[in-house]
């Protein structure tokens, strides 16, 4: 499952010099919700303080997010039985930071796509009117947090730290320590087996971990993308694995998401810290581009989020979209261009987490020979109907047809500009949401070729993410109001949308892969694709 081509990215937010104030307070009107924030920039949160911006949170999801019990039956994990969990470790929290970090826990333990804490990133915040009304103070806000987490970073600068990277491949959890790295404790490759004398598939449950918590609709069970240990801090544990030659051992190490969190912010605090220039955030946003003076008969050709690897001679062309945000505004166009001459075309969403629909229906236009009609149901808590602003948009019936919930009935009409005479196929995997999941559900409802992969687990194909920001601490989270049904009857957000061949790759082709590159190559030509995309591979057997 574990396929992403991406690496972990330091978050690198430059330090701004902003005078913090002993007491933040914000009120502003309009968006979603009115805007409180108390929080003492000097002293810091008491635990009470704590435990209620921690209850409050919880009783928000509870009143907002119509789907928040639905992944019980499926994952055999409780948002009760979470929710007791941390809060009992909230109880106990020890600072602030540890407090911050139990919250990445808490939300990565809830399977929704668009759920998860904001900070220490402001990008999606800075989007919304709240925050653009109350810049400099709520930066106040964001400066406390990012010092909170300099100040853990800095207590291990003088420490040499070496991280043992478990990722889920084909139902296990495989070793994949960089590479180009001596691998240390010889984890590369090996299978993770029990933490502290408990079974990989069940510690991942319900524990504080950064990676979001998932589900493996193949082998039925819930997954992570990935467990992180290292061998100086966070919590200690016992881990025992079978190495690459099928030797039981184990090793002392540590883990949880205060020691992933530090770890992923230190390069960065320690060159601010040293003097040196840290690395900044970037928009990676495309900047305008003349189409007409690309040669789209390259063999490969980037742009923004898309790239195109084409291979005449085999008659086929393989278009990898990453995101319908504004980097992925040509796809359309690229394909349109791109596949000139060319019948058999497949189209990779793996890593795409969505965007703007408008991207991917404008897409789905490109695909289809025929006209499209999308019919969107979906439902609301009553409580957060009552709540917020209504857009004028949304029509909610005065009826549902599931208990509690509001009901918004939604159509739109894509003008399909498709040849009929191309052949296409869509990859997916576990990362594939959103406005992604839309593509993915209406090119298979009309079947415009075969869909290739594994289940986008945490489909929300309507999840338009709204945000909250929390009196006490300030800190703020995003989250979905929207629930929506399948066709077949399940919850798209537990469910995501099925291919119709499974299909992933193996960790023996993600060494493969990361071969190629240290030698220089490009892994993503199709040539390269060739060797170890097994996903590829079956879907250029579907042409055949």
């Amino acid at each position: 499952m574990k396929i992403s081509k991406k690496v972990k990215i330091v978050s690198a937010a430059v330090i701004c010099v902003i005078a913090v104030l002993a007491v933040l307070v914000v009120w502003t009107s309009g968006g979603s919700s009115d805007i409180k924030v108390t929080l003492d920039t000097e002293s810091g949160m008491t635990v009470s303080e704590r435990i209620k911006d921690f209850n409050d949170i919880c009783g928000f999801l509870e009143d907002n997010v119509p789907m928040l019990y639905e992944y019980e039956e499926l994952y055999g994990v409780s948002y009760d039985d979470t929710k007791k969990y941390y809060g009992e470790l909230v109880s106990a929290s020890e600072s602030d930071y540890e407090y911050f970090t139990l919250l990445f826990g808490f939300f990565s333990n809830i399977p929704s796509a668009h759920m998860d804490i904001g900070y220490p990133s402001m990008e999606y915040a800075d989007q919304t009117q709240e925050v653009m009304e109350n810049t400099v103070l709520l930066k106040n806000v964001w400066q406390y947090w990012e010092n909170a987490i300099h100040e853990e970073c800095s207590k291990h600068y003088d420490e040499e730290i070496h991280e043992m990277d478990f990722a889920y491949y084909s139902g296990e959890y495989r070793g994949v320590s960089n590479p180009t790295d001596d691998d240390l404790y010889g984890i590369n490759k090996a299978t993770l087996l029990t933490v502290n004398g408990v079974p990989a598939d069940e510690f991942i449950k319900i524990n504080s971990l950064y990676e979001k918590l998932k589900y493996d609709h193949v082998r039925e069970k819930p997954f992570r993308d990935g467990i992180s240990f290292n061998d100086k801090f966070g919590e200690k544990c016992t881990v025992e694995f079978l190495d690459e030659s099928g030797e039981k051992r184990s090793l002392e190490a540590y883990y949880g998401a205060a020691a992933d969190l530090a770890i992923m912010r230190m390069d960065h605090f320690k060159a601010a810290d040293s003097g040196e220039t840290a690395p900044e955030i970037t928009d990676d946003k495309t900047e305008k581009i003349d189409l007409d003076k690309i040669d789209f008969t390259q063999e490969y050709i980037e742009i923004g989020g898309v790239t195109a690897a084409r291979d005449k001679e085999r008659n086929l062309l393989l278009l990898e979209v990453d995101t319908f945000m504004e980097d992925g505004n040509y796809a359309a166009d690229i394909l349109k261009r791109a596949s000139e001459g060319i019948d058999n075309i497949i189209i990779d969403l793996r890593y795409n987490q969505g965007g703007w629909y408008y991207n991917s229906e404008n897409l789905l236009a490109e695909v289809s020979p025929y006209d499209i009609k999308i019919s969107n149901s979906v439902y609301i808590t009553e409580k957060r109907y009552k709540s917020k602003r209504l857009d004028p948009m949304y029509i909610f019936a005065e009826d549902s047809d599931i208990k509690g919930l509001r009901r918004i009935s939604k159509t739109a009409e894509i003008k399909g500009r498709g040849s009929e005479d191309k052949n296409y196929c869509l990859l997916i995997s576990d990362y594939t949401m959103s406005a992604a999941d839309e593509f993915t559900a209406e090119f298979k409802r009309n079947v415009l070729g075969k869909v290739i992969g594994c289940n986008n687990t945490e489909g929300e194909r309507y999840g338009s993410t709204d945000m909250k920001i929390l009196e006490r601490s300030g800190l703020y989270f995003y989250f979905t109001e929207f629930k929506y049904i399948n066709p077949n009857g399940t919850d798209n957000s537990v469910y995501g949308t099925a291919p119709d061949i499974y299909s992933d790759v193996s960790v023996e082709n993600y060494f493969l892969r990361e071969e190629i590159r240290s030698g220089g190559e490009n892994p993503y030509t199709i040539e390269n694709r060739s060797k170890w995309d097994s996903v590829f591979r079956e879907a250029v057997e579907t042409f055949k």
